[in-house]
């Protein structure tokens, strides 16, 4: 088993996500899936019901915005999707220059929190579970789509370095929160533009820490390192 840093950027789209919010998330609530959220009050045992319905994780990657799931047939599968997609980061082949691009985690997430720069929003950083295979009866442990290994499906998210945890990660796996900014995301893309591009000097959470407003931490964090190893961002 494997301690996987995350980062998960949810967008404030109508201006309703404050201070106050991400604190409740970070210290009360977790970060939930559709599924929970629509049913709160739910026992448990009907959590591994809703992950292992047929074709749930391939719906969640490939149809997410799809009507027609059989569970839901009358929404989209997005609505009461019981997974959660987080990033880690991932590596794609760039055939044409011969390298390996990287794709970080911290970019995809501030892309999500902003909406592609156009809104503000909340980074939340993180950690799961992972075996290095595939675990879907096991609710304990998420699903490391990025890997080909695993998952051999065309994805054409794959660059977004995806995770998919599922039903809820708690507080005590939460570490902290970060608001972001479109101002500050086009003041990135100004620099990088004019050659001034800092992502190879700093970490990816020094990165997310000069495209913030305000960092709230966790106060029901438990440092993973205290359990387990733990396998960093790309």
């Amino acid at each position: 088993m494997i301690f996987q840093w995350f980062l998960r950027g949810i967008n404030d789209n109508d201006g309703s996500l404050d201070e106050h919010w991400a604190k409740r998330v970070l210290n009360i609530e977790g970060l939930r899936s559709a599924w929970l959220r629509a049913n709160g009050g739910s026992d448990p045992a009907d959590w591994d019901q809703a992950v292992n319905y047929a074709d749930s994780l391939l719906w969640h990657i490939r149809r997410f915005d799809d009507f027609g799931f059989p569970a839901w047939p009358k929404n989209p599968y997005r609505a009461l999707s019981p997974f959660l997609s987080v990033s880690s980061g991932t590596v794609e082949p760039d055939h044409q220059k011969g390298r390996n691009q990287q794709y970080p985690a911290w970019y995809t997430a501030v892309k999500f929190a902003t909406a592609d720069g156009y809104g503000s929003g909340w980074v939340f950083h993180g950690y799961v579970s992972i075996l290095g295979r595939p675990s879907l009866p096991l609710l304990e442990f998420s699903e490391e789509v990025r890997d080909l290994n695993q998952y051999d499906f065309y994805n054409k998210y794959h660059p977004e370095g995806e995770l998919a945890a599922k039903v809820l990660v708690p507080p005590v796996r939460l570490k902290e929160a970060f608001k972001v900014t479109a101002d500050k995301y086009w003041e990135w893309v100004g620099e990088v533009e004019n050659g001034e591009d800092r992502t190879s000097a700093k970490s990816p959470l020094q990165l997310l820490s000069d495209l913030s407003d305000k960092v709230l931490p966790g106060d029901s964090y438990q440092p993973p390192e205290e359990f387990s190893n733990i396998r960093d961002l790309r």
